[in-house]
């Protein structure tokens, strides 16, 4: 019962991005990245950058102070440059306000052509292109030769960041994480989402669209090697160094501690090596400390919520915290 509600709340983001590797499960590597390695990566991120741009409009995100130009094919009249406002809507003549923040162009020409062809035009053909990308900012801090604050004038990809702050240094580990923000389609309300990715996956993925485009305020960190994620229903989730007898138990105890509204019977760990993490119920090891699982570099820890107590928390606070990496879970062997 654990394994499906667990693996029900877990959200694929990205298609293809997952944190565990899909070899079989072997002994873990030392996951810092020596020179010579890190010299391949960031090769590789450079490369990469060439097949980025083909597909860029079509995954950036428009977002505040975009310019857009936005022409309807034989309705002259209706063929507008406009400015995304800070709240991420556009002024548009017979549709009136309409919020594209969140959407790439792909997706913000189909809601165009549908609101206009559901009263005014038959089978209406919009074409909207980027004329100014606004002030956006993405931060990008950890492992990279050049952390910093970058302003985007154009849209970047994940790689191409890595690529612009110098590339990986060679104490980087295989993980990034990215805190970005998503708009919910149905209720258009966003949503802070916390991604988890491997670099090697990222790089050797055949599919160009699992390379994703970053939106304004996005957050990159790359860790060093030698460090577990910890992340959830956790007081201060984030990574931390891994010590020779680092256990579950102290792992947690470094994040601040499970929440209120953890579910202590179903923390999650991932790790390399394995096609799927484990459920543990963490009830059992306050119970009988033998029980408790040694923590490995690279690993990364995920307590869950309980979704009664979630339900309660979000009504009484308002608040709430989505953590997306598109894996399922098994027992280690």
């Amino acid at each position: 019962m654990i394994y499906k509600r667990f693996k029900a709340l877990i959200v694929i983001v990205l298609s293809g991005l997952i944190v565990a590797c899909t070899s079989s499960p072997s002994a873990p590597e030392n996951i810092n990245v020596l020179a010579s390695q890190a010299n391949q990566v960031n090769d590789s991120l450079l490369a990469r950058n060439y097949y980025a741009q083909a597909t860029r409009n079509n995954q950036y995100q428009l977002g505040g102070s975009d310019v857009l130009e936005i022409k309807v094919l034989g309705a002259e009249e209706l063929d507008r440059v406009v400015r995304v406002s800070a709240d991420g809507t556009v002024s548009y003549p017979l549709i009136g306000v309409l919020r594209l923040a969140g959407l790439s162009v792909t997706e913000a020409e189909s809601l165009l052509a549908q609101r206009l062809g559901q009263n005014y035009l038959q089978d209406p053909q919009v074409s909207i292109y980027i004329k100014e990308y606004g002030a956006n900012q993405v931060t990008i801090t950890g492992e990279v030769s050049k952390p910093d604050v970058y302003n985007l004038t154009e849209s970047r990809t994940l790689v191409e960041m890595i690529a612009i702050a110098g590339g990986l240094t060679p104490q980087a580990g295989q993980t990034v994480k990215v805190n970005t923000t998503q708009y919910d389609p149905q209720t258009q309300q966003p949503k802070n989402l916390v991604l988890l990715l491997n670099i090697d996956e990222l790089l050797s993925s055949d599919d160009i669209k699992s390379n994703f485009t970053l939106s304004s305020g996005d957050s990159i960190y790359v860790p060093k090697g030698g460090e577990v994620f910890v992340e959830g229903a956790v007081e201060e989730p984030g990574s931390y160094p891994i010590t020779e007898d680092l256990n579950l138990r102290k792992a947690l105890i470094l994040a601040g501690g499970i929440k209120w509204e953890g579910d202590k019977s179903s923390i999650g760990i991932i790790r390399k090596g394995y096609n799927e993490p484990v459920v543990i119920n963490y009830q059992d090891i306050e119970d009988d400390k033998a029980q408790d699982i040694l923590i490995q570099s690279g690993d990364v820890v995920i307590v869950d919520y309980s979704l009664p107590k979630r339900s309660i928390s979000t009504v009484l606070k308002g608040l709430g915290r989505v953590i997306n990496v598109g894996v399922g879970y098994r027992p280690f062997d």
